[in-house]
């Protein structure tokens, strides 16, 4: 008999799409289609921070088509389908629309990708916000016990998002994570011990360049950052570092990728890289450094993107945490050596299989970051550095291209 289509649906928020996402799951829903064993479709929400209210907005077969407002059209709408898969942290309507099919006993499969523990991300913000107003609250509420019950503080953007990712992990029939590190932190945290037979890893993934595609290293001492400028990604860190690699090495070229669509933060951080300098040099040698710093912009341009790679000599992320962090896989794909933080995470996907340096976690200072680009700076030329950038060239195309990670995905949906 003719096999029939099992039908897949991908859930994500719109703020989600912007970042390494997007193209994932771009990738994902064209790939699944073409491969003919699958319909997919894409149903992004719209919702508040809180994840109350809100809509959505159907796109099948790669058409844009209706939004839904209504509750009951949005549980007839996901009752088609073999598998729902939920990337990131649901709104409250999916969440629902979910659990009312599962208590009629019609649910589609659920599989639940998960970029990393608000827990986590909590912890994180409230030692960056410890005496400030905002660092009170939130220590107010974790004596509350917002991590335990976060029920109970649903009407706050944390105890919301926290209720969300409990909730959708538990309804989930499979979770799946970008990494091993995570994994396990996650299971930790949310005890989720007794089921931890659903949770696997199923990584994140690049487009591969083909072998006549690929640059030799420039070897020109070219330091490049490619992320949003977010505290967490370690954008004034890494500006903090400069003075300190331009003392060693004043012929260090840099750019400077990402920031913001309407250029705010790239003034800011253009200000801040002045005041640096001219904190260590004075204001009478600040303009010669200056000229050794671009400042890209946002770019989503792809041809843009790949040309930065192909310019720099290191990619420096000196992120507090990363789930998978697509640039350093891009780097590792144009055989460029990334610099990244020491993390349970970095580690497990590149670090620990010699692709890439290593900032120590507990040294993720201006200084920090300096000691070690500037290690890399006085290595340029050696032989190892050409063996590190084969081997994560290696380590992309065994294992971080998307066409790895449809078969992959595809195999977790076979095992449902």
């Amino acid at each position: 008999g003719i096999k029939m289509k099992k039908k897949i649906i991908h859930v994500v928020n719109n703020r989600a799409l912007n970042g390494g996402i997007g193209t994932v799951l771009d990738y994902l829903d064209e790939g699944l289609r073409q491969n003919n064993l699958y319909d997919s479709s894409v149903l992004t929400t719209y919702s508040q921070d809180d994840g109350k209210f809100g809509y959505e907005s159907l796109k099948k077969n790669g058409n844009f088509g209706e939004h839904i407002y209504n509750k009951n059209f949005l549980e007839q709408e996901l009752a088609q389908y073999d598998v729902v898969h939920i990337h990131g942290i649901p709104s409250y309507r999916i969440l629902e629309a979910v659990e009312a099919l599962k208590g009629k006993g019609q649910a589609p499969k659920i599989v639940n990708t998960c970029h990393s523990s608000v827990k986590k991300e909590l912890a994180a913000h409230y030692e960056r916000s410890k005496n400030t107003g905002d660092g009170r609250a939130l220590e107010r509420m974790i004596d509350n016990g917002i991590l335990e019950k976060p029920g109970r503080y649903c009407d706050n953007y944390w105890g919301s998002a926290i209720f969300r990712q409990e909730k959708v992990m538990t309804l989930a029939d499979k979770v799946q994570h970008m990494n091993n590190a995570y994994l396990d932190d996650i299971v930790e945290e949310y005890s989720a011990h007794e089921n931890k037979d659903k949770h696997s890893v199923v990584y994140n993934g690049i487009e591969l360049l083909n072998e006549d595609e690929l640059t030799t290293r420039p070897k020109d001492k070219r330091l490049l950052y490619c992320g949003r400028f977010a505290a967490e990604k370690g954008i004034d860190e890494f500006i903090e570092s400069l003075p300190s690699i331009f003392e060693k090495h004043p012929d260090t070229k840099v750019k400077i990728m990402g920031g913001d669509k309407d250029g705010i933060q790239v003034e800011k951080y253009k200000r801040k890289v002045k005041e640096e300098l001219s904190h260590k040099f004075g204001d009478h040698l600040v303009i010669d450094y200056l000229d050794n710093i671009d400042f890209t912009g946002w770019v989503t341009d792809k041809k843009e993107i790949k040309a930065c790679y192909e310019w720099t000599d290191f990619l420096v992320m000196p992120s507090k945490d990363e789930s998978f962090c697509l640039a350093i896989a891009e780097a590792l794909n144009h055989k460029r050596i990334p610099i990244m933080t020491d993390t349970h995470s970095l580690r497990d996907l590149y670090l620990s299989k010699d692709a890439g340096l290593g900032i120590d976690e507990n040294k993720r200072t201006g200084q920090g970051i300096a000691d070690v680009v500037n290690f890399a700076l006085d290595e340029i030329d050696q032989p190892w550095m050409e063996i590190m950038a084969e081997t994560g060239r290696e380590l992309v195309k065994e294992n971080y291209s998307l066409e790895k990670v449809l078969e992959q995905q595809v195999r977790l949906y076979e095992s449902l």
